[in-house]
Parts: structure tokens; C-alpha cells; sequence
């Protein structure tokens, strides 16, 4: 009697513990990682190879739910709203970690307190694009913007980033170009291309197939180095403006007191993934301007605290307002 007592209570006890422990109570719950982004972007796609590793890793389904609008705000306050508990992993980025915040005053969220980052996967530069024949260099194009203050166009597009990317670089250079909003960045390079424009800021990636066509000339990379895929291209910092040195990044982050355990079981899962023979080849086969980085959780913080400074500064200096 005292052994089958012993036994039941000890069962007892770690089914009490087990309850308590979300690592082993929601073992088996499904992981979803939240993309504020719409399918059939490039961040989307690697992030579904991710999730095909991280589940094998885990041993865990995981799956991936897309929850575009507001400006990345719809998806990251889904998982705010959500248990703290590591199943619901979101995709982080500069706008729903540093940008929104800043420009948003109105926004009931603080990314400082209420995310805990996990890892950034991915860092992409941009590129400054005229069209092709139109300006040989940087200093060319630079010495027509000066000689031309405010008539010199230049196209943006989506959110915040790029608006503040362009003002960025032409308070490194010098210049005041006059900045022209588009929704998408396809009829914006359509229209560099067409001559409607004078220049743009986009992604190296998106930049690529019209530069290998010879329809546009890639006048600087807001690299720190220059990218395999763009061997021939000089970044800003090498032509003497490192101010203009910038990324768009991408991570991954759950809701701010998730077990700490259950953090670091995610870091590893997603920084193997990286690693592996899939993610590896579909960054062989589509990587353009865009490097594979694996920052842990602490240094994915410290990143992210950089950056809200340096953007902090920028918003103050040119009285940005959205």
C-alpha cells in the first residue's frame, strides 16, 4: 500500500508539474509564425523553407499564417494579443521593431518591452537606380541634383522605410531631391525606366533582373561591402558616404515572457535551419544583394536597440512626420 501510494502520488505530482511547464504542457501545440506580409514575397517564401526545417527541428507542426495591413500592425498585434508561450512566432522586421513605434504616437504598443526577438535571419541593402545611360556615377548624379535642388526626382515606396531611407541618404550626400510616393515598387522602376522619374531607392533584389537587362544603372549600394551578386557595384561608404549605410532585416520574435527555455529551444531550431541543405539552396538559387546572418537573442536586441537610436536621430533631425 505505501509503494502504490508513493506511485500515484508521485504520478500526481508530475502531472501538476507538466500542467505548469508550457514547454511540456503545449509540446504538441502547433507553432504559428505570423508574417505581417502578404504571400508570394520573397520574405515569405523563406520563411515557409524555415518552418519546413523548424518543425523537423522541433519535431513540432509549424505552420505559417499571413496577416498583412496596417503596416505590419495587424500581425504584431495578433501575437501580442496572444499567450505568451512561444506558439505564436512573429516576423520582425524594422517596421513593427523600430520605425512604427517612432512615427506612431498613437500606437499601444512598445516593441522594447512587450517582444522578446529570437533571432534576425537575414539582412538586404538597397540600391540607388537611374535609368540606364542617364547618369554614369554617383558624383554625376549628385552634381545634377545639386546644380537642380528640388527638381531632381527620386521614387519611394511602401511604408515608412524607404521615405526615411531616401531622406537619410540625401542628408549624407548633400542634396534635396523631390521624393515621389508609390504603392508598389514595380511602376516605380517602370517609371526610372520610362524616364518619369529620375532615380529610386529599392531593394537590390527587386533591382536585379532590370539591371542585368541594361534597362537601369545601379549608381550605389547601401551595403557595408559590396554583395556577390553586384561584384561591379560601389557601396556609399566606399564612395565616402557611410551614413548611407543601411538594411532591411529580417527575424523572428515572440510575445515578451515566453519562458526563457522555450526561447532559446526557438533560437536554435531557427539558426539550424538556416543552416540546412533547403534554406542553403534557395539561397544559392534567389539571393540577390541579401546575406544570411544568425544573431541570438541578445544580439538580435542589442540590433534592434541601434537602430531605433540612429532612426530616432534621423525623425528629430528632418521633422519626418508620417
Amino acid at each position: 500500500m505505501q509503494r502504490r501510494s508513493f506511485l500515484l502520488g508521485s504520478a500526481a505530482a508530475a502531472t501538476a508539474w507538466a500542467a505548469h511547464s508550457p514547454l511540456l504542457a503545449q509540446d504538441k501545440t502547433p507553432i504559428s509564425i505570423i508574417m505581417p506580409l502578404g504571400g508570394g514575397t520573397g520574405a515569405d517564401t523563406s520563411t515557409r523553407i524555415l518552418a519546413d526545417v523548424l518543425s523537423r527541428e522541433l519535431q513540432r507542426t509549424v505552420i505559417v499564417e499571413n496577416k498583412p495591413g496596417a503596416d505590419t500592425m495587424i500581425a504584431t498585434q495578433y501575437v501580442l494579443n496572444g499567450p505568451a508561450d512561444g506558439t505564436r512566432v512573429l516576423m520582425l522586421s524594422p517596421s513593427n521593431m523600430v520605425i512604427v513605434p517612432l512615427v506612431n504616437k498613437s500606437l499601444r504598443f512598445n516593441p522594447e518591452t512587450q517582444l522578446q526577438p529570437v533571432i534576425t535571419s537575414v539582412r538586404g541593402g538597397a540600391a540607388l537606380v537611374v535609368k540606364a545611360g542617364r547618369h554614369k556615377s554617383l558624383a554625376e548624379f549628385v552634381a545634377y541634383a545639386k546644380a537642380n535642388p528640388g527638381k531632381a526626382s527620386l521614387a519611394t515606396y511602401s511604408g515608412h522605410y524607404y521615405k526615411l531611407l531616401a531622406l537619410m541618404i540625401q542628408r549624407d550626400l548633400g542634396i534635396q531631391l523631390n521624393n515621389v510616393q508609390y504603392k508598389a515598387p514595380a511602376p516605380a522602376l517602370n517609371d526610372v525606366v520610362g524616364g518619369n522619374v529620375d532615380a529610386m531607392i529599392i531593394d537590390a533584389g527587386a533591382a536585379r533582373e532590370f539591371f542585368r537587362a541594361g534597362k537601369i544603372h545601379l549608381l550605389a549600394l547601401t551595403h557595408e561591402r559590396r554583395p556577390p551578386a553586384f561584384p561591379d557595384v560601389p557601396t556609399f561608404s566606399e564612395l565616402g558616404y557611410p551614413g548611407s549605410t543601411a538594411y532591411v532585416w529580417i527575424g523572428y520574435g515572440v510575445k515578451a515572457g515566453t519562458p526563457p527555455e522555450m526561447v532559446q529551444r526557438l533560437y536554435k531550431g531557427f539558426s539550424a535551419a538556416l543552416k540546412s541543405k533547403e534554406y542553403l539552396a534557395y539561397v544559392e538559387q534567389s539571393s540577390a544583394g541579401s546575406e544570411t546572418i544568425d544573431l541570438d537573442p541578445e544580439k538580435t536586441t542589442l540590433y534592434a536597440q541601434e537602430e531605433r537610436k540612429r532612426f530616432a536621430r534621423l525623425i528629430e533631425k528632418t521633422g519626418y512626420a508620417n
